[in-house]
This record gives C-alpha cells, sequence and structure tokens, in this order.
C-alpha cells in the first residue's frame, strides 16, 4: 500500500498561526490496520476509524484558543472535527477524465411520445446546449442498440452540438416500471435485472463521452425493513462499482421520496459505508424540497458527492409532481447563489417528464425563467 499523505486545512483560517503539523504515525498505522481487515474487493468501510484519530490530532497548541473545525484529508476521505469535538467524515470528489463545465440541459424523458432522434433535435433547437438521456424505452433502452446504432446517436449529438448530461438509468419500462425491478426486491432475479441494467448504462456512458448515470435509491420499501434493504442496496452496488471504477464512469445514487433514501441524512448514512469515489450523487433539487428541506441548505451539506443535478419546480404543498419552473414555490435564487458559492462546475438537467403533451412549451418556459436567475447569481453557462 501507497504511503498516506496527510494534510491539515484550518477551515476559513480560523488560527492562521497553527502551522506546526502533528505527529499523524499513529493514524497512519490505524488506516492501514483497518484496511488489511477489509474483505477483497469490498466497497464498504468502517467508518469511524478516521474520524477518531482525527479527534486525537485536533487539539490546539499548549494555551492556544480552539480552533473553529479542523479538517484532515487523506486518500480520498475528509475527517472534519468541529469546536465541540463531533466529527464528521465524507468522501472527497474524485478527477473524472471528462470534466463538466456548466451545462443547461434537459431530460429526454419529457419526450417520450417522440423518438429519442426527434428528442435530441427538439431539445437544441430549444437552446439547450446539453441532454439528458433516458435509458428506457422509447429512447435508450440499451438492448435496443447497437453498435451502428450507438454510432449513429454519437454523431447526431454530434450535429446538435449537444453535451450529454447524464444517462438516466432510473425507470425500467421497457420491463416493468418507474421503479420496479428494484435494487431491494426479495427475488434475486428481478435485482439481476437492475443490476445488468446498471452495466448496459456505464458502458454506454463511456461510448457517449458522459461522465455519469443516475441510479434509483434502492426503491419502495414495500414492507421490508430498511436494514434489509439497505444491506441488499449494498450488496447489489458491489456488482457494478468495478465496472464503474474501471470504465471512469461515475454512479449517482439519486434519492427520492418515498423510496429508501430521500432525505440528506440517509444518504449521508448511506454512502459513508461506500468506499469508491465513483459513488456519488445525482442532487434533484426538487425532490430535496419534496422531503421538506431547503435545498440551497441540503446541497451545501451534500456538495462533495454531487456529480450532475436535476432541477424542476414543486408547488407549495410539496406533493411529489415536477412543475414548470416558476409555477411552484421552489426559492431559485437562494439555489443559485448557493451554486455560485460553491462553485459548482458540474451539469444541471431539467426534468419535466410530466409534460409529454407540451415538453417544448414546458421547456422553454422554465429555460426563460431560470436563465436570468442564474446569471443574476453569477452563473456562466457553457453557451
Amino acid at each position: 500500500m501507497s504511503i498516506l499523505i496527510w494534510m491539515k486545512v484550518l477551515h476559513k483560517a480560523a488560527f492562521p498561526c497553527f502551522s506546526q503539523m502533528p505527529d499523524t504515525s499513529g493514524l497512519t498505522g490505524l488506516l492501514l490496520e483497518s484496511q488489511e481487515v477489509r474483505p477483497s474487493g469490498s466497497t464498504r468501510r468502517k467508518t469511524g476509524e478516521f474520524c477518531s484519530a482525527a479527534k486525537k490530532l485536533s487539539s490546539p497548541p499548549a494555551g492556544g484558543p480552539a480552533l473553529k473545525e479542523n479538517r484532515w484529508i487523506a486518500t480520498g476521505y475528509e475527517a472534519i472535527v468541529d469546536g465541540t469535538g463531533l466529527c464528521r467524515q465524507r468522501l472527497l470528489k474524485p478527477k473524472a477524465d471528462e470534466v463538466n463545465t456548466m451545462i443547461f440541459g434537459y431530460s429526454t424523458n419529457a419526450y417520450t411520445k417522440f423518438s429519442l432522434e426527434a428528442s435530441i433535435a427538439r431539445i437544441a433547437a430549444l437552446g439547450f446546449d446539453g441532454v439528458e438521456i433516458m435509458c428506457d424505452r422509447p429512447h435508450l433502452y440499451p438492448p435496443d442498440y447497437d453498435d451502428a446504432a450507438i454510432d449513429l446517436l454519437v454523431e447526431l449529438l454530434r450535429t446538435h452540438k449537444l453535451a450529454v448530461t447524464n444517462l438516466n438509468s432510473f425507470t425500467l419500462f421497457a420491463v416493468g416500471d418507474t421503479y420496479l425491478p428494484s435494487w431491494i426486491e426479495p427475488e434475486a432475479e428481478r435485482r439481476a435485472i437492475r443490476i445488468a441494467h446498471t452495466k448496459q448504462c456505464l458502458r454506454l456512458a463511456k461510448r457517449l463521452g458522459c461522465p455519469n448515470i443516475s441510479i434509483p435509491p434502492g426503491g419502495p420499501l414495500g414492507g421490508m425493513s430498511r436494514k434489509e434493504a439497505i444491506v441488499r442496496f449494498y450488496e447489489g452496488l458491489e456488482q457494478v462499482i468495478p465496472l464503474a471504477e474501471f470504465l471512469r464512469v461515475k454512479l449517482l445514487i439519486e434519492p427520492e421520496p418515498n423510496l429508501l433514501l430521500e432525505r440528506t441524512s440517509e444518504f449521508l448514512d448511506f454512502i459513508h459505508a461506500i468506499e469508491s469515489p465513483w459513488v456519488g450523487l445525482n442532487f434533484d433539487i426538487g425532490h430535496f424540497f419534496c422531503a421538506g428541506e431547503d435545498p440551497a441548505r441540503s446541497m451545501d451539506t451534500l456538495y462533495p458527492w454531487i456529480g450532475h443535478m436535476h432541477i424542476e419546480d414543486i408547488g407549495s404543498d410539496r406533493v411529489h409532481r415536477h412543475r414548470i419552473a416558476g409555477t411552484g414555490a421552489i426559492d431559485f435564487r437562494s439555489v443559485f447563489r448557493q451554486m455560485k458559492a460553491l462553485d459548482y462546475q458540474g451539469a444541471v438537467s431539467l426534468e419535466l417528464y410530466p409534460y409529454v403533451d407540451m415538453p417544448d412549451t414546458a421547456g422553454k418556459e422554465s429555460r426563460d425563467f431560470l436563465l436570468p436567475l442564474m446569471a443574476e447569481a453569477g452563473i456562466s453557462l457553457n453557451s
């Protein structure tokens, strides 16, 4: 194993005079020991060792004031110890082969009454510079596309000058419905369908130059205990993460109302046990609003894992129904200010699947409403 290199960062220069590096030899040994006991190929990490060691190193010099926050970084992980001794451990964002600039796209799942080719042309005509492609019928369902068809799709995207912001592998209407087959169903053969579909979508993403795919957050519990469902979700991910790592395509979990993971705290609890930096978050602004949260605050907390964002409006009742931007209750000014403060450089895709009878109108009205607010916040788009 390579030698761990440690770096200390003081949050907002809270204590600039503290420049001496503490002895970290014990911490290195501790991490090495935890690596040795983990089964080969496991994606789960024993949480707590990193925080335990970091807390020991977070005491200020004798007689010095307490630090507001200590941050310790090693091998892709970060431990943050606040002034009360509370520690948070989180994953740092990996560097991908493809680097997204700020791209505003539109999802083809609003165009299920059109072919994929027609959907791409219409999205480009609206002025978007990106497209999220639904990996399901009637669009990019992997078994329907051979190499020749994929080559034609690549050329079509090039012709329309559209970047693929994300492959949406959430729904499986070709063989099931919105959520099923899921990662957590009781029948192993049903879970295998979801796993196979995810692997196929990862390979498609690599062919299309797309840096990520989005996946469901487990699925509906259906009477199953959370403990059992989480174990099954981990087991399923362990079968696809090696391929994601090999292809350098991110797996982005998308929390959704009434599924296994829907809130910030639930995602954090789940992701802290994932070792691979190629598993992250598809941050759907409306979904966190539906869960009773402030999307801007959730974005700030979850930023290290965010690889792509969905945007849509939601009504004041917080019922999960995607609406045209500007017709609901989400404070987009606050959201965009937070996005700018975080210097988010990924892609944002408009997702308006309820508007299959008027996708052009819904997309145009949302774009016209959101672009001035992005500009007001100082966000520069790719186009």
